[in-house]
């Protein structure tokens, strides 16, 4: 009895790794790391996006900003318009 019992456990496994519901659950780890790269990116090209329209209304408010921070006025322009996928 104990040779039938060894003899199915690998048979079972096999069944278990063949059922939808474990092809399911592959899916879902591979989705979610998916998912959590997608927001990681979305979130920094938001933060990009905010930024670099933020340094555009300051340069619009006080045009001595850009000479406080060590740079010109077209460069910084220059620098925030571009796009936000862009580092």
């Amino acid at each position: 009895m104990n040779e039938d019992t060894t003899a199915s456990a690998p048979r079972t496994i096999l069944r278990e790794m063949a059922s939808p519901k474990a092809t399911e659950k592959a899916n879902l780890g591979f989705d979610r790391s998916l998912i959590k790269r997608l927001r990681s990116v979305i979130r920094t090209w938001a933060k990009r996006h905010r930024d670099r329209q933020e340094l555009l209304n300051l340069l619009e408010q006080d045009h001595r900003i850009a000479r406080d921070m060590g740079s010109t006025d077209q460069d910084l322009r220059a620098w925030a318009q571009k796009p936000f996928w862009r580092p």
